[in-house]
């Protein structure tokens, strides 16, 4: 689990507690649109690709809402942050699956 997660689930995130972690949030955020966005897919994984369709949506949606009442939403990012990770994970290993075959 990174600092920014760490301190999301405990603090909160936003301007209130400090430059330094406020560029963490928008660092963290950037990187989960950004595998959310990729466009590799693997073949016969349409659903992840489903998936990071959604999920792209979703963390927009969640990031603009979140400007304005950050302490609410903190856990939500949280998840946000999982779930690219767990996306990245799984694209990973199925590119190395594919490349053995």
């Amino acid at each position: 689990m990174t600092i920014a997660t760490q301190f999301a689930r405990t603090e909160g995130i936003g301007a209130e507690t400090g430059i330094i972690v406020l560029v963490l949030f928008v660092l963290a955020s950037y990187k989960t649109f950004t595998i959310f966005g990729k466009k590799k897919n693997i073949i016969g994984h349409e659903s992840l690709a489903k998936i990071k369709k959604i999920a792209k949506i979703g963390f927009v949606v969640h990031f603009v809402t979140a400007m304005f009442l950050s302490q609410a939403y903190s856990i939500y990012w949280t998840f946000y942050i999982t779930l690219s990770a767990v996306i990245q994970q799984l694209q990973s290993h199925k590119s190395e699956q594919m490349s053995k075959v």
